[in-house]
């Protein structure tokens, strides 16, 4: 299973945040005319890193991972975010049922924005992910 299948499917088993969502958890971008709330998952830094020292094992990759919220109304997207970091940060063991996470870190704290086109709240927040392939 690729990391980002296994990220999108921890997401759609934690159902604290389906039951916010539903099923409109998607990789990279949103479907046209997708309701709102939903929530995008994506790669974002480039390539993993792998990360070596004598206390490793297996040689863990390092991926940058963005994950959005978005709803009409920035209180449902900040509770959507804070499902989304419920389900992913301090993570260790089986991502999705196929990818080995040593843990996932949130990297910072959320950034909510108001995207003027579709009149919809964004709030996005950075995960880093170990992992071994």
């Amino acid at each position: 299973m690729l990391l980002s299948d296994a990220v999108c499917t921890e997401l759609l088993g934690y159902s604290a945040l389906t039951d916010i969502v539903s099923t409109r958890i998607y990789q990279v971008k949103l479907p046209q005319n997708t309701p709102y709330p939903a929530v995008t998952s994506q790669l974002i830094g480039g390539e993993p890193i792998e990360h070596t020292s004598e206390a490793d094992t297996g040689n863990p990759l390092g991926t940058r991972y963005q994950v959005t919220a978005f709803a009409k109304d920035l209180d449902t997207a900040q509770d959507a975010a804070v499902e989304v970091k419920n389900c992913l940060e301090d993570f260790t063991g089986s991502l999705g049922s196929g990818v080995t996470v040593q843990r996932i870190f949130l990297d910072g704290h959320p950034v909510e924005l108001w995207n003027e086109a579709p009149e919809v709240w964004q709030v996005s927040q950075d995960f880093l992910i170990w992992w071994v392939e």
